[in-house]
């Protein structure tokens, strides 16, 4: 994929970075101890101190619950799929040698889940469907952590914000499917607040949350949650702890947990202290960090100290990395290992800031890299760089990292340890330019073959009135159908194209009616009463019944049923009762019927009536105008939030038709005028606009890209394509 010159510039800046910096980094054994450093066991020639329990042990917090059953995905939308593009990352975990996860985009905010399968090359988005700010004042931040190629779970979070709750996104299949949690609900919320998340295994886990208060050098509260089912339910309660730096889950002991934190306004040596638990969190037992035993005064040789990125080896033993500063502006940082939960510990000075490991190899990462091979014990410093990099081992050999500088970011890979690195045109897998869904080249058929049918407002707002006409496909010449005696409120063409059903607006009152007549106008009868706000009628595929919603009941306004009719008047019968609904669809293989209700919910029943299923909500209160896909595959509808206006602003929405996933956000600034699909389901023909005067209709792939006006003079609204 090509690039513009300022970005092939930042590659080629990056690469002589890297090739200052990161070919010498992580060399593994080629470099050496230091000679100051001793050879004692363990920790890097520091010895260790003999055990001195030193125990800040503070009130034991309260188990509280709080979850319950996972929350329905129905009110969670995403934004429209990403275009392809480069892949901008900010972090990036491989599974295996080829698929892996990072978040990213190709477009701000970075905030995007993304799964690649060629080893980072190619990424597309398996985020989950949970609405993502774009744009304002505030950035919405994904929080995640992934297990292996299957496992992952996230959550998202406005770091400038103060919920009062959170929710916590898994998935078990790579991304495919994502599973709402139960609500996570906070005691308190503050100033600023900051998600972490790590798992034991596929099903044990913990969620820790920090929120912040400004002033009086600052005050943080805690949250601590445990799932032992995947991240489908969780059990919380409050910890008395200053600003949590780090969360670490023991691998595979589903008990056993370890949370590192820095203490506001900490000064002239307060103790670094750890949280650990062994027994899934019911007690959380405070640790002090002694200095080593033959360097008592390390740590209180500076103003303050806090410790970070904690880590357990699958052998047992844990690490942390400790930074300390000095009011005058000194600091240090050392990576720390326990084998007796903090009791004692060694210390190696390094100049970075995380730690990495694969099995007993490791990384400390910084602007010094450091390695270990033996657990901890003793580590090598390999190189100074720089750069800033957040890496990705699969093995000792095979990484990733995002490397960042002030030219630019890029995702490099090596396959020696670290010996060499090069760089990867990591891309986006979105919408391709002039794809359906993408900008560039026209999706419309513009065949004059292919026919259309709208509808176009006469008079004006007072006493709005629309006539039906039909144009073909290049826009030109539109004809017109009714005769401006009825008001037309929607319609839908016969399977065979040679006749339309239509509902007639009201001559007096609240009833209008259903009505048939042939393609050009003639012939015209009514059939059945129906309701006033219906969408459109829909015509079973075999072209035996037709599908609208009926009179209301006199003695119960809110039931308005979904109603079938023989084109002749005959054998009508109501398929829902207790329901107010809303533009049915039937499904291209004629088994099911999709609707709406006026309180923004989105059903399917079979076609006798039975196996009403709600399949989800919509955004908000409002969800009209339902058609099924071609392929069967999809649904799509209008919906949004009326906020009591007369034509609100809304937004075009696909839904999968099983309901899984919930609704996907198409393109927003629709009007509540109708939709409806391309015959090879590609694309989607729609109205935007806020009045019927003022509606247009454009196309728009069904990715939400490409959006561009019907040819022609595109004045209308509820088209429907013609069979």
């Amino acid at each position: 994929m090509g690039m513009n010159n300022g970005g092939l510039a930042v590659k080629k800046r990056l690469a002589y970075l890297l090739s200052l910096g990161m070919a010498a980094v992580l060399t593994g054994a080629c470099g050496s101890s230091s000679d100051d450093l001793a050879d004692s066991e363990p920790g890097g020639g520091v010895p260790t101190p003999e055990a001195t329990e030193v125990l800040a042990t503070g009130p034991v917090p309260t188990v509280a619950s709080f979850g319950g059953e996972p929350v329905s995905t129905d009110s969670f939308l995403v934004v429209p799929p990403l275009a392809s593009g480069q892949a901008a990352l900010q972090l990036v975990r491989m599974s295996t040698s080829q698929v892996g996860w990072a978040i990213g985009s190709s477009q701000r905010p970075l905030n995007r889940v993304l799964r690649t399968e060629d080893g980072g090359l190619t990424w597309r988005d398996a985020s989950p469907p949970e609405g993502l700010l774009v744009g304002g004042d505030t950035a919405i931040e994904a929080e995640g952590f992934f297990l292996d190629a299957d496992h992952a779970w996230v959550t998202y979070y406005d770091a400038g914000g103060a919920p009062s709750s959170a929710n916590v996104w898994s998935t078990v299949d790579g991304g495919a499917t994502w599973q709402a949690s139960g609500e996570l609900a906070f005691e308190t919320s503050g100033e600023f607040y900051r998600p972490r998340l790590n798992f034991a295994d596929a099903n044990a886990g913990w969620f820790a949350a920090t929120h912040g208060f400004a002033g009086m050098g600052g005050s943080y509260f805690n949250m601590v949650f445990r799932t032992v089912d995947g991240g489908r339910t969780w059990q919380g309660q409050s910890l008395d702890s200053g600003d949590i730096t780090g969360l670490a889950a023991a691998p595979g002991d589903p008990l056993r947990a370890m949370i590192t934190q820095s203490v506001p306004g900490a000064a002239y040596g307060w103790p670094i202290e750890f949280f650990i638990t062994h027994d899934g969190g019911r007690i959380w037992r405070t640790q002090e960090l002694p200095a080593p035993a033959d360097q008592p005064g390390l740590f209180s040789a500076y103003d303050r100290c806090y410790a970070s990125s904690p880590v357990f080896l699958p052998s047992g033993p844990a690490l942390a990395v400790v930074t300390c500063e000095n009011d005058s502006g000194d600091s240090a940082a050392f990576i720390t290992r326990t084998a007796d939960d903090w009791t004692t510990a060694s210390a190696f000075p390094f100049n970075g800031r995380d730690l990495l490991f694969v099995g007993e190899t490791g990384w400390g990462l910084g602007r010094q890299v450091s390695q270990t091979t033996d657990g901890g014990r003793s580590w090598t410093p390999i190189k100074t760089v720089n750069w800033d990099g957040q890496f990705s081992f699969v093995d000792s050999l095979e990484g990733w990292a995002v490397a960042s500088s002030q030219e630019g970011s890029a995702l490099v890979h090596t396959t020696d340890g670290g010996r060499s690195w090069e760089i990867l045109e990591a891309v986006i897998a979105g919408v391709e330019a002039g794809a359906p869904g993408a900008g560039g080249a026209s999706i419309w058929p513009g065949d004059s073959d292919c026919q259309i049918g709208f509808l176009t407002a006469r008079d004006d707002l007072r006493n709005p009135q629309s006539d039906l006409f039909v144009v073909g496909c290049d826009g030109a010449d539109p004809v017109r159908v009714t005769d401006g005696t009825r008001w037309v409120l929607g319609f839908d063409w016969s399977p065979d194209g040679e006749r339309i059903a239509l509902i007639l607006g009201p001559e007096t009152g609240l009833v209008s009616t259903l009505a048939v007549m042939n393609a050009d106008g003639s012939g015209l009868v009514e059939i059945a009463p129906a309701d006033y706000a219906d969408g459109a009628p829909s015509w079973s595929p075999d072209g035996r019944w037709i599908a609208f919603v009926g009179e209301p009941d006199p003695d119960d306004f809110g039931d308005r049923p979904v109603m079938v009719v023989a084109p002749d008047g005959s054998g009508s019968r109501a398929l829902t009762h207790d329901l107010s609904t809303v533009s049915p669809s039937w499904s291209p293989d004629g088994s099911r019927i999709a609707f709406s209700t006026w309180s923004g919910e989105i059903w399917v029943t079979n076609t006798d009536g039975s196996g009403a299923t709600r399949l989800a909500a919509g955004p908000a209160n409002l969800v009209h105008w339902i058609a099924w896909s071609p392929d069967g595959r999809l649904l799509l509808f209008v919906g949004g939030d009326s906020h009591g206006e007369a034509y609100p602003p809304l937004d075009l929405y696909t839904l999968a038709a099983d309901g899984r996933g919930g609704p996907r956000l198409v393109t927003g600034g629709t009007s509540d005028f109708g939709a409806t699909w391309c015959p090879d389901s590609s694309c989607i023909l729609f109205t935007q606009g806020d009045s019927e005067d003022s509606a247009r209709l454009f196309v728009v792939g069904v990715d939400g890209g490409n959006l561009q006006p019907f040819p022609g003079d595109n004045r209308g609204f509820s088209p429907q394509w013609r069979p």
